[in-house]
């Protein structure tokens, strides 16, 4: 990311996993999917851009040979200290990897093209440094959340500075990328407490309310809150909420890899 329009998560670290973890019974069911996707082995080397706190990598770290994540907070790969799981973890930005041209069997991308104003050169850079006939995995999802909350905050999020989600398994396609298969899902419910979102918008949980003022955001808090209170007997108490975890692999299309 540039240091222009790229966000420091630094100030995530505390409390993204609570706001973004996997249900515990759809991390199993995730990361089959994605080994399945990736065709991952034992004897794979594998590389993860935003690694963040290891949502996916600790779980996934299991199924390859071994696991690389990159991050620019630092704060949020400190979270994994303590693991037994071995991930390698450098500070870098995932437009200039600090790494040797073919070093990686596959690449993962997690939930982290939207942050990433200048994705062309990321991708690039993962083009650079997968080995020839590697895969990169694009994952999206993972969390539930009420559906009121995406219409109700729609004018007030900031405009992300990467690829947008709606293009989110389409945009590689226009920079010599090849789909291997079809988007495989893992669908599932899981409970939510609606009101933790009016909670996520006053702590600016999200990156897209990191720049709003708090006036902003506390007339943000209020539409969710009335929509929330309409559409919900009471938001204190937890309902069941549809979530969906997807994942595909791409293959860069030029046989120099460059």
């Amino acid at each position: 990311m540039t240091n222009t329009t790229r966000f420091d998560f630094d100030r995530a670290a505390d409390y993204y996993d609570a706001t973004r973890g996997f249900p515990p019974d759809v991390i199993e069911p995730a990361m089959a999917l994605t080994a399945a996707v990736g065709a991952l082995s034992a004897d794979h080397d594998l590389l993860e851009i935003g690694v963040g706190t290891g949502r996916v990598a600790l779980p996934l770290s299991p199924r390859v040979g071994s696991y690389t994540g990159v991050d620019l907070s630092t704060r949020m790969m400190a979270v994994m200290d303590g693991s037994t799981h071995s991930i390698r973890r450098a500070q870098a930005d995932a437009t200039r990897l600090p790494f040797a041209t073919n070093t990686f069997d596959r690449a993962l991308a997690s939930h982290i093209f939207h942050l990433i104003p200048d994705y062309h050169n990321a991708l690039a850079e993962l083009a650079r440094v997968l080995k020839p006939e590697g895969l990169l995995i694009l994952v999206l999802g993972g969390v539930a959340r009420p559906p009121e909350v995406s219409e109700a905050l729609s004018g007030t999020r900031g405009k992300r500075p990467g690829v947008s989600f709606t293009d989110m398994f389409t945009f590689l396609l226009d920079y010599g990328w090849e789909p291997v298969a079809e988007a495989q899902h893992v669908t599932f419910t899981a409970p939510v407490i609606p009101a933790d979102a009016v909670r996520s918008v006053r702590g600016r949980h999200w990156s897209g309310l990191w720049e709003r003022s708090e006036e902003e955001i506390e007339q943000a808090a209020q539409t969710l809150e009335a929509a929330l209170r309409a559409a919900y007997e009471d938001i204190e108490e937890p309902v069941a909420i549809e979530g969906e975890f997807s994942a595909r692999a791409y293959r860069y299309a030029s046989s120099s890899n460059v």
